[in-house]
């Protein structure tokens, strides 16, 4: 083929690449009747974009300070709250892909309370358990103090007594007969009624009393299980208090509501 020939079709080439160049902020061009972007053959990005996640509130207020102007929400039920730096608004609306994320992690200890609450635990188990935690932990029986050691003592030392009584009757035209078995639990010195234990839910939080109450699941080999006394009340006092420490804190930085959204 002639040179002038090549030189022309590459010329042709060249131009037909340009036409398929699209002006706008990002880069891009149509290929095979698509819209591809050529951002990542720039020196740089064409705009700023990204995640920023954190389990600290006060590191997520810094980052929200620093990057002022967006708009958040909160869900207080789950201690979380994300915040759209770029999500503009109706007449100037973002690409909402600048977002700060904020997911508060537990305390060691309310960490340890929501992983023993409901489930049954084995006598030995939950004797160690309260024994990790002792720092922390109180122990009633009745309303009264009862000392953490006797406490932990009488989860170890459960006895099953079983009763079982048998009442027949003998009538002219038929007979009835019944059986009642009675299972009991006793533990040597008495079984705590309830345990107490005060913890912080999460970092920069107010301490709290979770109050547990004691049962026994009588078997082959008993089990105990504790429950949070008003555990529906302790989740909204503290759902009530994150909102208004991020609220606090955050300031005019951002404007905050509650709920979700989802761009």
């Amino acid at each position: 083929m002639h040179i002038d020939t090549l030189n022309r079709i590459a010329e042709l080439a060249i131009q037909a690449s340009r036409e398929n160049v699209l002006a706008e902020h990002t880069p891009a061009l149509v290929l095979d009747n698509r819209i591809v972007t050529i951002e990542h053959l720039m020196e740089g990005r064409s705009r700023f974009r990204g995640t920023f996640t954190t389990t600290v509130l006060s590191e997520y207020v810094s980052y929200l300070k620093a990057n002022p102007g967006g708009v958040g929400f909160i869900d207080p039920k789950k201690c979380a709250a994300s915040t759209f730096i770029n999500l503009g608004d109706k007449k100037t609306p973002g690409h909402a892909d600048w977002v700060a994320k904020l997911d508060l992690e537990p305390t060691a200890a309310y960490a340890a309370l929501r992983g023993v609450e409901g489930v049954p635990q084995s006598q030995r188990a939950l004797a160690e358990w309260i024994e990790d935690w002792a720092s922390v932990i109180t122990a009633e029986k009745d309303g009264e103090a009862m000392p953490l050691a006797q406490a932990t003592a009488a989860i170890r030392n459960i006895s099953i007594d079983a009763k079982k009584s048998v009442t027949s009757e003998d009538r002219d035209f038929g007979a009835t007969k019944s059986a009642l078995e009675e299972i009991e639990a006793r533990a040597k010195g008495g079984m705590p009624s309830r345990l107490i234990l005060r913890a912080c839910p999460y970092p920069g939080f107010r301490e709290r009393e979770f109050q547990l109450r004691t049962a026994i699941i009588t078997g082959d080999k008993p089990h105990i299980t504790l429950r949070i006394v008003g555990k529906e009340a302790q989740a909204e006092d503290i759902a009530t208090e994150f909102k208004a420490l991020l609220l606090e804190h955050v300031g005019d930085a951002a404007t905050m509501t509650l709920g979700n959204f989802q761009p």
